[in-house]
Parts: C-alpha cells; structure tokens; sequence
C-alpha cells in the first residue's frame, strides 16, 4: 500500500466532481427554499409586535422602534425588518429606514407577505426621495445668517466719521510729540553701520 504525504493531491473523476457539484446545489436549494422564522409562532415576539404596533397608534415611534427590534432579536422574522424602517422613516432616520427597506426586499419572500412587500417597496421610494430632496435643500445650519438689524451707531454715520477723525488726529499728535521730544534731528551718519 503507498504511502501518503501531505503533498498528494487526491483527484476525483469528472463525473464525481459534477455530481459533488450538483449535490452541493441542491442543499443549497433545500436550505434557501427552508420556511423563514415567523413571529406569530413565538408567544413573546408576537406579543412585543402587539405592543409595538400600539405605541406605533399612539405615535410613540420610537417606543415602537425598539420593541420591533426586541422582537427581531427573538424572532428573525424578515417582515419586522419592513416595521422597524417604517419606525424609522417616522422618527427621520431615513437612512436607517432605507437600510431596513433593502435588507427586508434582499430576502426571498416567503409565504403571503406579498402585499407587506409592495408596501415596504413603496415605503422605500419615499424614503429615497426624502433623501434626495434633504440632499438637494440646505439646512438652516448651513444657510448664511442674516445681517443684524441696525443698531442706533450705524444709523449715524457722522458719529464714526468724527470718531475715525479723533483717532487719527490723537495719533499724528502722538508721533509729533515723540519726534520733537528726541532732542535733535538725526544724520544720516547715524544710521551707518559700524563693524
């Protein structure tokens, strides 16, 4: 019997490759085709989407937000995904709304939630064109401020031309005052270098 190294190679024959490949593809089928969790089967997830879907009545969409997450986190029921971004799209987290909307459309759908469907791809395109439209509009924060109103200085203008004329006035004094007090008037000798 041959011995084996860690460098051998083991070779299958085409047909056996096609037919590893076609059992592979058929799991995968089997598990894609596998029935998705669903929060109506779990007592406490469907009962955190009772409440969530009361707050949501009541305008508390925050409030709703997080137990629709709750619920996910218990049940991974992809339809959850379309409740939180539409708690979100109230709350204007477009962003996120968007985020869920896609995440939940990515999903194969599974059993009659094609209406759930159709709503969250309609849901979706408003939020997409909130988005744009919070894009294309700049926000007060952004805008300039406007200029303040005239205080009582800037409606008298000859106030600040006689101000300007005190200060330059004082200013020629100064410099007047502090020549004349040096004493005398200098050479250019004084100004030469002396190594």
């Amino acid at each position: 019997m041959p011995v084996r190294d860690s460098t051998t190679t083991c070779h299958l024959p085409r047909n056996a490759s096609r037919l590893l490949t076609q059992i592979l593809i058929a799991l995968f089928a089997v598990r894609a085709d596998a029935k998705l969790p669903s929060c109506i089967q779990d007592a406490d997830c469907a009962a955190l989407v009772d409440r969530a879907l009361e707050m949501s009545r009541a305008e508390q969409y925050a409030t709703a937000l997080q137990l629709y997450q709750q619920a996910y986190a218990r049940v991974p029921d992809p339809g959850l995904l379309a409740n939180q971004g539409r708690m979100q799209q109230r709350l204007g987290l477009l962003k996120q709304a968007a985020a869920s909307y896609h995440l939940y459309l990515s999903l194969p759908p599974h059993g009659s939630d094609a209406e759930h469907r159709r709503k969250a791809a309609e849901w979706l395109v408003e939020t997409q064109q909130a988005l744009q439209h919070t894009a294309a509009v700049p926000t007060t924060a952004s805008l300039p401020s406007p200029p303040p109103p005239p205080g009582k200085a800037e409606k008298r203008p000859w106030l600040w031309i006689t101000v300007g004329s005190l200060v330059a006035a004082g200013a020629m004094l100064t410099v007047g005052l502090a020549v004349g007090l040096t004493g005398r008037a200098r050479s250019s000798a004084d100004y030469e270098l002396r190594f």
